[in-house]
């Protein structure tokens, strides 16, 4: 029947190895015998490639279908929670050194994925949360509001910068709001930020995990991985 699971392979994941040299009962096998008779080894192997040539009968299908549902209340489950809140952003980049249309000034509507798990000894809240959702948005979403939305995001080694240092101090990796005048007249506040690496969606996504983890620490949760869309059909992804 198609799908069905091999008589040898439900024998096998329910057997117990008995090594024929020792005493010993356990699993892995070839690990056992290779460490505690490693001359044995090869008559070991061949004696096992003898045994997958018989034919499995049914009894030992029933003894080992049997074992098999007798441990599996023992197994020990272990309970892992995650959250993941959605945020957005709009703003401008361009990725230093690109060999197509993004090495020239464009925007995204920005959307970040976090997810996030209870600290280490941590479990659910008293109401059954890993941490109320609005926490992350008031938390990280209003650094990333301050930080990135309408704003444009370079690479420190980016010559496009110069242009905003001609206007403003620039300190790398601060935000920067100032007027811009030219010769035709003012043309507005403007807000950047620098970023050490091109501003890709990778880099994005690191530095908001990073980030993300340091805002969150004092509410005992920790971002297990970020993703960053740049459009709904591209996406890049940082977890550690």
């Amino acid at each position: 029947m198609s799908g069905e699971i091999p008589r040898r392979e439900i024998v096998q994941s329910a057997a117990v190895f008995c090594c024929p040299f020792c005493d010993y009962k356990g699993m892995g096998g070839l690990f056992h015998v290779r460490d505690t008779h490693p001359d044995k080894v090869e008559e070991w192997q061949e004696q096992a490639r003898s045994d997958e040539k018989k034919e499995i009968s049914q009894t030992e299908m029933d003894d080992a279908m049997a074992l098999a549902v007798k441990r599996r209340p023992n197994r020990p489950v272990k309970k892992m929670y995650s959250i993941t809140r959605r945020l957005e952003f709009d703003a401008g980049h361009r990725v230093y050194g690109h060999e197509g249309k993004c090495s020239s000034c464009h925007g995204h509507r920005y959307s970040v994925e976090l997810t996030c798990r209870p600290g280490t000894g941590h479990g659910l809240d008293d109401i059954g949360r890993v941490v109320d959702f609005s926490v992350i948005k008031d938390v990280v979403g209003s650094w990333i509001d301050e930080t990135f939305d309408h704003g444009m995001i370079l690479f420190k080694d980016d010559p496009l910068t110069k242009i905003w240092e001609l206007f403003g101090q620039n300190l790398a990796t601060h935000v920067e709001v100032y007027p811009i005048t030219n010769a035709v007249g003012d043309v507005g506040t403007q807000k950047y930020y620098i970023m050490d690496e091109n501003p890709t969606a990778e880099n994005i996504a690191e530095l908001i995990y990073h980030k993300a983890n340091e805002l969150l620490a004092g509410h005992y949760i920790w971002v297990e991985k970020v993703v960053v869309h740049e459009t709904p059909n591209c996406r890049a992804e940082y977890s550690e």
